[in-house]
């Protein structure tokens, strides 16, 4: 099959504060690794545009109906995680993936779906002397048509406010996920920053953290230990200055990590218990939730 880098068509109309502009990609005979978006504008201290300053969230819309949602302000912390070459992201660019990495032919396929579609939601306000001006959008795909398959979603979950000491969350949505392959705990960030929550740092806050599916305990690890799983694994870099807590299931690119959590048309029960520290101040968690959907796992 032959790879395609493009640009997409233009979106529906011009990024205006608190608006939501709609791109609809042409999908027909198309597989897809990746759509890239990049804002136009000017920023108060910049010639180039921060997504993060004029962007609240990003959602991808199959069918008309939302599978995954991406916050920028977050989405930049979580991929930092990533960044294994190092190299610094241009902050006027935000990367929605469809492929994973480990999961072979996870591309997005189309061949089962009406439409593909983006949708930017601008923030309420705009930044004193921003200008936002349009929004840029490219693609890569593969000249294939077939169904769905594991392709890459990704999910914010926000659950009840935390309190100090021990959280159980048995009632998390986790949409259209099938596998579970990574959770990123966040707190929400300050509105006037765009990298750091202030005193709000669940690095700082979450001491511990354990998940189970069914009866089956598949993760219970202290932040000290989860820091090192990290430091030993190829798939992950630990920036330079941490502001939320990996839970990564997958520490070497090996599909069979990814933990199910949906048999057939069952969701299986998923329990996330976190120990937060009395320390840092009560705030609302944030979760950003990585796994696959499309094929469906059957029952043995």
């Amino acid at each position: 099959m032959q790879r395609i880098v493009q640009p997409l068509p233009p979106f529906n109309s011009s990024p205006v504060a608190g608006t939501s502009p709609v791109l609809t990609a042409p999908h027909r005979g198309r597989s897809f690794s990746w759509i890239a978006l990049r804002v136009r504008g000017s920023g108060p201290s910049s010639a180039v545009l921060d997504v993060r300053n004029v962007v609240s969230s990003i959602e991808v819309l199959i069918n008309d109906k939302p599978v995954s949602t991406y916050v920028p302000k977050l989405w930049q912390q979580f991929v930092a995680y990533l960044n294994q070459n190092g190299d610094t992201p241009a902050v006027d660019h935000i990367l929605i993936p469809f492929e994973s990495p480990g999961v072979l032919n996870s591309e997005l396929g189309t061949a089962d779906i009406q439409t593909l579609q983006i949708r930017v939601n601008v923030v309420a306000s705009l930044p004193a002397n921003t200008s936002f001006t349009g929004i840029d959008a490219s693609a890569c795909y593969y000249l294939e048509s077939v169904p769905r398959a594991e392709a890459l979603v990704h999910r914010i979950i926000t659950p009840k406010m935390t309190a100090a000491g021990e959280n159980n969350f048995s009632n998390l949505d986790f949409g259209s996920i099938v596998k579970l392959r990574r959770l990123f705990l966040m707190c929400l960030p300050d509105t006037a920053d765009l990298e750091v929550t202030g005193g709000k740092n669940a690095r700082s806050a979450i001491t511990r953290a354990r998940l189970k599916v069914g009866d089956l305990p598949v993760w219970d690890s202290t932040k000290e230990n989860t820091y090192f799983l990290l430091n030993q694994s190829p798939l992950y870099k630990i920036p330079g200055t941490q502001y939320g807590h990996m839970m990564p299931l997958d520490l070497n690119l090996n599909a069979n990590d990814f933990q199910v959590i949906r048999v057939g048309d069952t969701r299986l029960p998923v329990e996330l218990v976190i120990d937060w520290n009395a320390v840092v101040d009560v705030a609302q968690l944030l979760i950003v939730a990585e796994g696959t959907e499309g094929a469906k796992v059957v029952p043995a």
